[in-house]
């Protein structure tokens, strides 16, 4: 048996290991490329930042929503408005829709129960009254949009409907009409909804009214507030908002808030909302609590 020829030998070697580093270096240019995440089509990152609105501004947002579902549990501590030092546990339902391009209706109603801090007499009474429980007046709001862009403007109104008892301090007796505009923009660069500044004014037009049996002398109210909203995570988002109304009735006190809160988007069109308040005057609650379940599409 013949010895290997170690020179051919060698050269097949040499020829094997080359065409196995050409087919390497081929099918790593020919391979396709590591998929690359993609951002949501603007249209639908415009329309998940129309869902992010602020707890106390609802009405007040120059956001348009397509259609917005929420059911509310608040519970206020040393002020259930109208009514001053009680405590109380509110249920709420708010919905928003948009019925035309840049166009948003809605309204807000409330199962109160409350109790106040001490008993009191109203006129005629022969026993002291401590608290009452029932529905609340009804809000109602609409709103135009005139300016859509990075910096959005709207135009509004709202009515309040006397649907609670005034004589139970649940609500204030007379239809109360109110005007407000509102503004909201991008107030970082990068992607849209990194930061979001929300402010409107308005103004509220309180008439004569007797509410737990006291006569109250109705004012022009005005309404202002500013806030802003963050984005934590990708489907977490924090916010931050001052309130304030002036006196809506002579001798009364006027209404300033803080409320901070946090906004979870655990699945397309549900949202997980929550918040606390401190209040700033004696219109308002000295402390708030805010849980809520949004329905948005």
């Amino acid at each position: 048996m013949k010895p290997p020829n170690s020179r051919k030998s060698w050269s097949g070697i040499a020829a094997l290991l080359s065409l196995l580093c050409l087919s390497a270096a081929m099918a790593q240019e020919t391979a396709p490329p590591p998929p690359q995440e993609t951002a949501p089509p603007p249209s639908r990152a415009r329309e998940d930042n129309e869902n992010l609105r602020l707890f106390q501004q609802f009405f007040t947002d120059a956001a348009i929503t397509s259609q917005w579902w929420e059911g509310q549990l608040r519970v206020p501590r040393g002020a259930v408005p109208p009514v001053e030092k009680a405590d109380g546990v509110l249920l709420t339902g708010v919905m928003a829709v948009s019925p035309a391009k840049n166009v948003e209706v809605g309204g807000r109603i409330s199962y109160v129960d409350y109790d106040l801090d001490h008993g009191i007499f109203r006129p005629g009474d022969t026993k002291k009254f401590t608290g009452e429980s029932g529905a609340s007046d009804l809000d109602v709001f609409g709103k135009y949009r005139v300016i859509n862009g990075p910096m959005q403007l709207a135009f509004g109104g709202s009515l309040t409907f006397p649907t609670g008892s005034e004589d139970e301090g649940l609500g204030n007796g007379k239809l109360v009409p109110a005007v407000f505009g509102a503004v909201r923009g991008d107030l970082a660069g990068g992607p849209a909804g990194n930061l979001i500044g929300v402010g409107h004014l308005g103004f509220r037009f309180n008439r004569n009214t007797n509410i737990l049996g006291f006569p109250l002398e109705g004012k022009t109210s005005v309404f202002l507030g500013a806030g802003i909203i963050g984005k934590w995570q990708e489907d977490l988002h924090w916010s931050g908002e001052i309130t304030i109304e002036s006196d809506r009735y002579t001798g009364a006190d006027s209404d300033v808030r803080l409320t901070a809160g946090l906004q979870w988007n655990p699945a397309r069109h549900h949202l997980l909302r929550g918040a606390a308040a401190v209040g700033l005057a004696d219109a308002a609650p000295d402390f708030e609590l805010f849980l809520a379940y949004a329905y948005t599409f």
